[in-house]
């Protein structure tokens, strides 16, 4: 059975109609604006190197035979832990650092693009020397040793 694109289109708009929908939806949007900031580019590009760290590991750990709802919560668990993080920085910067939401965008997206290379190195995705060799590196100073 094919869906025509008028249909999902005209159902869209009737659900988007209802005032009841923009309400919660507007509420919804204003509570994260209040709480992390406007979606601007660090914000976007940090939510794609999450999802892109979330698809590697469950396909890491689905080759590895090793997925289990364990997994998922782990997963929720940094959400929550990065939610924090990002609401303290939005909040430093609301009281007069610059800047400060962007960094702790940046930092934490530093580390989920760490997650990914490490994951596409497990599933035997081919990595540049350079970059491998600074994977390493960042470790090696992260951890006090080779991993």
């Amino acid at each position: 059975m094919k869906v025509q694109f008028e249909e999902v289109q005209d159902y869209v708009d009737r659900l988007f109609d209802q005032a009841i929908i923009k309400a919660v939806i507007s509420f919804i949007g204003t509570g994260l604006t209040l709480l992390f900031g406007e979606i601007t580019t660090p914000m976007i590009g940090f939510l794609f190197l999450l999802a892109a760290d979330y698809v590697t590991g469950v396909a890491k750990s689905f080759r590895k035979g090793t997925l289990s709802s364990w997994h998922s919560r782990k997963g929720w668990g940094k959400i929550a832990s990065y939610a924090v993080v990002i609401f303290m920085g939005h909040m430093i910067q609301k009281v007069g650092i610059p800047g400060m939401r962007d960094f702790v965008l940046l930092w934490a997206g530093t580390t989920e693009a760490i997650s990914i290379l490490e994951n596409f190195d497990e599933l035997g995705v081919q990595i540049p020397g350079f970059i491998k060799e600074k994977l390493l590196q960042t470790k090696e100073k992260k951890f006090g040793d080779k991993a």
